[in-house]
């Protein structure tokens, strides 16, 4: 029988965690590939046997190779959202600075996607992996495999690097992102300041990463302004522009009174400038509109969108640096850039 001290100098096995959580070895490693298809409460089970055992997969068990191939991974949600490609035009700059190529997968906004990217760019030997933008919020299981993906890279020496996104609880390597709810909480209390107090949230799904932080931002400065939130003046859905001003043409013809609207995008914001002129609405003689983002579109809008510029290349390029070149710590860090109003000219007094 080992002794106590052998038995804590002996690292756990994949073997131990199948025997933990009453699985297969094959199911195990299904799990942390993110390739299994097994049912939400086999993979919790798998996860929790890893965490509880603190099992870090074997570098050469998991053909995690060493070698440096020059190449970076990003994994991003969509490769037409501009957004997306402001953020991965950063990375690839930074990359190239660095003697780098860049291996781009899309994951179609779809969390699953997200894992199987994951797996694609492991085999292809990347030297670090950025995962751009969340897209649809994931579920804990998800997050949990995220976690265990990236502490057995991390132990292969290949950094997992969330970019323009809100942080994992527990993420083990580094995040880079942008303070989301202040930028809300600017564009709504730039509204506030021209004296709109009735003002139309105009958001994406729920679902979207993005929106809670929004949305919360949103109440803050109507909070701080004195000013009650009325649920009636939030309207979430599909972002497509078509969806949007059905959902515009809806609020108008209830009646609904508003002064103002906070659109979540700039692509939203646009497809609110269309109804509005369609309903003969002038902005922002009657209502004023303000964005996020800063894409490129908002400067070539009639009238030219006041909006929150987001520094994209530069969440981009900082994501780069820090997934090849570390942060100057060993300890996981998260790194948060501002965010800042653009005036242009939908804003005007209520």
């Amino acid at each position: 029988m080992p002794s106590m001290v052998q038995a804590q100098a002996t690292r756990p096995t994949i073997r131990d965690v199948a025997r933990q959580a009453g699985v297969s070895v094959a199911t195990v490693s299904r799990v942390l590939n993110g390739t299994d298809s097994a049912r939400p409460e086999t993979a919790r089970r798998v996860l929790a046997a890893v965490e509880d055992l603190d099992y870090v997969a074997n570098a050469s068990a998991r053909a995690l190779t060493t070698t440096r191939t020059r190449t970076l991974g990003v994994v991003v949600p969509s490769l037409t959202s501009p957004f997306f490609m402001g953020v991965a035009a950063g990375i690839e700059e930074q990359a190239s600075q660095d003697g780098y190529l860049c291996s781009v997968v899309s994951t179609r906004d779809d969390p699953g996607r997200e894992l199987a990217a994951i797996d694609i760019l492991r085999h292809r030997g990347v030297d670090a992996i950025l995962l751009a933008g969340g897209g649809t919020r994931a579920t804990t299981e998800h997050d949990a495999r995220l976690r265990t993906l990236a502490t057995t890279l991390g132990a292969a020496n290949t950094e997992v690097v969330l970019c323009a996104r809100p942080a994992i609880p527990g993420w083990p390597s580094h995040c880079v992102t942008f303070d989301n709810k202040a930028g809300a909480r600017a564009a709504t209390s730039h509204l506030l300041s021209a004296g709109h107090t009735r003002i139309l949230y105009l958001g994406g799904r729920e679902q979207y990463t993005f929106s809670p932080d929004r949305v919360a931002g949103y109440r803050a400065a109507l909070e701080s302004h004195g000013i009650a939130f009325d649920p009636d003046l939030v309207s979430t859905g599909a972002m497509t522009h078509t969806a949007v001003r059905q959902r515009m043409e809806a609020i108008i013809d209830a009646g609904l009174g508003f002064t103002a609207i906070f659109a979540a995008t700039d692509d939203i914001a646009a497809a609110a400038l269309a109804t509005l002129a369609g309903a003969g609405r002038r902005v922002p003689g009657d209502i004023s509109v303000i964005g996020y983002n800063d894409e490129p579109v908002a400067s070539t809008l009639t009238p030219q969108l006041t909006t929150v510029h987001v520094p994209k290349a530069e969440l981009g390029r900082l994501a780069a640096r820090t997934a090849l070149h570390g942060s100057g710590t060993d300890e996981p860090t998260t790194t948060v850039l501002g965010v800042h109003v653009v005036v242009r000219d939908s804003v005007g007094p209520a």
